[in-house]
C-alpha cells in the first residue's frame, strides 16, 4: 500500500500515521530507500511500513489525521537590529 506525503509531514509522522507507532520509521526509510532525517516532498508517494500498533493506525484513519512536524528552515531574526520603526518596535 501507498501513502502520499502532505506538507511539512516527515518520516516520523508517516510512521506513527500509517503504522501506528515511531518504531514503523526503520522499515519505511529501509523500504523506501530514504533516511530518517530525510526532506520528504509534498505529493512524494512512499510504500507504508510493517505495522506496529493496529489501534493507533485505526485511530490515525478512520479520524483522516495527517500529522506535520516537520520543522522548516525560517528563522524568526529578533533584537533591535532586526526591528523596524513603527513596526514593531514604537517610539514613545
Amino acid at each position: 500500500m501507498n501513502v502520499r506525503v502532505s506538507s511539512r509531514q516527515s518520516i516520523f509522522d508517516l510512521a506513527i500515521q500509517t503504522g501506528g507507532g515511531i518504531e514503523a520509521s526503520f522499515s519505511l526509510a529501509l523500504q523506501n530507500n530514504v533516511s530518517l532525517t530525510d526532506e520528504l516532498q509534498p505529493g512524494q508517494e512512499l510504500q507504508t511500513a510493517d505495522m506496529v500498533d493496529r489501534d493507533v493506525a485505526s485511530y490515525y484513519n478512520s479520524h483522516s489525521l495527517a500529522p506535520a512536524t516537520a520543522l522548516t528552515d525560517f528563522v524568526f531574526e529578533v533584537g533591535i537590529g532586526f526591528w523596524t520603526i513603527e513596526f514593531d518596535f514604537e517610539v514613545r
